[in-house]
């Protein structure tokens, strides 16, 4: 998946969606606090030097929902296709590694992965790699990476996953926790 090579703006804030079948319940939630979250930052005068791209996975792959777009022209999100497992390590890694292509340094990388589980379906060696060698690389350049834990301990997950924790959280099961966390992160992208 071709994520974006170098984009056209200061920061490129990418959110990836756990679309697994346990996220069914949850996707009018989740579709309601992310469109409020796009509305904050279009209200924003931010809004024409951030570039929004929202990936989902589950065990069919990678889908690239919203492609990178800058945060005043992003659509409502629509519908989600649910289905299969959580493989959250691996979609995380390839993500990444993604990212990591991206040729201007100073362009400022927030990564929200969003998952109401732990990883079902990754190889060892995902885990692996994401922990020795990806996640230091994007920390390294300054990466602010994020696990939002949805009715799940987000912050045990960035901790294993190389993360650091003080960044994740955990999100009660619910649209007002959902859209709580939501603000939270446009003003982290904000700031």
């Amino acid at each position: 998946m071709q994520l974006i090579t170098t984009p056209p703006a200061a920061v490129l804030a990418v959110l990836l969606i756990d679309r697994s079948t346990s996220m069914r319940p949850f996707s009018d939630d989740v579709r309601a606090a992310f469109n409020a979250h796009i509305a904050d930052l279009q209200a924003s005068p931010q809004a024409r030097s951030i570039m929004i791209a929202v990936v989902s996975f589950c065990g069919a792959g990678l889908k690239l929902e919203i492609p990178p777009t800058m945060a005043m022209d992003v659509l409502p999100m629509r519908p989600l296709a649910f289905a299969g497992g959580t493989p959250l390590y691996a979609s995380t890694r390839m993500v990444l590694s993604e990212l990591l292509g991206i040729g201007d340094p100073a362009v400022k990388v927030v990564l929200n992965v969003l998952t109401d589980g732990d990883d079902r379906g990754s190889r060892y060696d995902d885990l692996m790699d994401l922990q020795d060698s990806v996640v230091p690389a994007a920390l390294a350049r300054g990466f602010k990476l994020s696990v939002i834990g949805f009715g799940v301990d987000g912050v045990d997950i960035a901790r294993r996953m190389g993360f650091i924790p003080g960044l994740s959280v955990n999100v009660a099961g619910t649209r007002e926790g959902m859209t709580s966390t939501f603000q939270t992160i446009t003003k982290s992208i904000l700031n």
